[in-house]
């Protein structure tokens, strides 16, 4: 809903929400909302220009993995859990309760060519270093600095 009222405040942007939930999204230009098979995700991802996941809870999810390897710059909470991933190479982080910072993000990707382009080309080189094998890698040595 954050995301929803930054999209009406900005104007003037096409959106697509992926997913299911009590939620019902409501904001001008939505083009499609609800859920998809997971094997055409890819196909929506890239017609994005960004992905934006302000979560509150959730951590550097999957979602936000798919994004980066479809090669789509990121606006996401700037707490501690995205840091594995997320960085000004490849995202713009924001308070996730702060629907004028999301607004604000949402407006710089769609108006500043040259900062979409460098964090796309930022996402696409994160996703080279986010395989299976060493995301797993990372995971275990995470826990193991926390024992």
């Amino acid at each position: 809903l954050r995301v929803a009222e930054a999209i009406n405040r900005v104007g003037n942007v096409n959106s697509i929400f992926i997913g299911k939930g009590k939620q019902n999204p409501v904001c001008e230009g939505i083009l499609f909302k609800g859920s998809l098979p997971h094997k055409d995700i890819p196909l929506y991802l890239g017609a994005a220009d960004c992905f934006i996941l302000p979560t509150l809870h959730e951590g550097c999810c999957n979602a936000v993995v798919e994004a980066i390897a479809c090669g789509l710059p990121v606006i996401s909470s700037n707490l501690p859990f995205n840091q594995d991933v997320l960085d000004k190479t490849n995202s713009i982080l924001v308070d996730p309760n702060n629907i004028d910072e999301i607004a604000e993000s949402i407006r710089v990707i769609r108006d500043d060519v040259n900062k979409r382009n460098s964090l796309m080309t930022g996402a696409m080189k994160t996703a080279e270093r986010l395989t299976l094998n060493q995301r797993a890698k990372r995971i275990m040595e995470f826990i193991m600095a926390k024992m």
